[in-house]
């Protein structure tokens, strides 16, 4: 088989890029958030005779979901979820509300309007807090909240969620501490937690 890594103009994967080192070809296309994403990655598909697509984008994952039966059509396979899932995942307040209830894993999740309606913030989410896009990525655009003042400059399409810190005893604890004291998000000490399923198959995987 051939594996073909696509590279939207203008946007990432300028210099040095591990998929460079594997891809068979590189494609250029239109940035995913244009009218006419799907359109030209279809031609290329079918210009390259790809039956396979695997998103490796967060930003792509509804985006492919919903357009599943366009590439179908042409004989191609998106491995992508249902977008109704998709949709659940990638709104990080969806997931929360979604499912608290269901499990005490899940990071609590509050709206910007909530903590500004609240007579204190410690009310509602222990501090320091920190504030992201809801349906952001790889901790991209992130800021600490200690007090009221730092909710300046967010909207609904921001969430607040307690900032986790790792074990006092943890090698990395000071530092990070120190960090978000600064108003700095500094990446250390940290666990992502990927679950892969189906009806037949589950399989977790942690990386540190």
């Amino acid at each position: 088989f051939q594996f073909f890594l696509v590279r939207r103009k203008l946007n990432d994967l300028s210099g040095p890029n591990y998929g460079f080192l594997g891809a068979d070809k590189l494609v250029d296309l239109p940035r995913i958030d244009s009218d006419i994403y799907v359109e030209h990655l279809l031609e290329k598909c079918i210009e390259l005779a790809v039956d396979l697509i695997i998103p490796g984008s967060d930003l792509e994952l509804l985006l492919l979901s919903e357009s599943k039966e366009i590439f179908k059509a042409a004989g191609i396979k998106v491995l992508v979820s249902d977008a109704e899932f998709i949709a659940i995942c990638r709104d990080k307040l969806t997931w929360s509300k979604t499912l608290s209830g269901r499990t005490k894993t899940v990071v609590p999740s509050f709206t910007v309007e909530e903590l500004r309606l609240a007579d204190s913030l410690e009310s509602i989410v222990d501090l320091p807090a920190i504030a992201k896009p809801r349906g952001g990525s790889s901790s991209s655009l992130l800021k600490i909240i200690k007090d009221k003042n730092d909710l300046a400059g967010l909207d609904d399409n921001h969430i607040v969620q307690p900032f986790l810190f790792p074990d006092k005893n943890d090698s990395g604890y000071d530092v990070l501490k120190r960090s978000v004291e600064n108003n700095k998000n500094t990446q250390i000490q940290e666990v992502s937690v990927q679950l892969l399923f189906d009806k037949k198959f589950y399989h977790q995987r942690t990386i540190f």
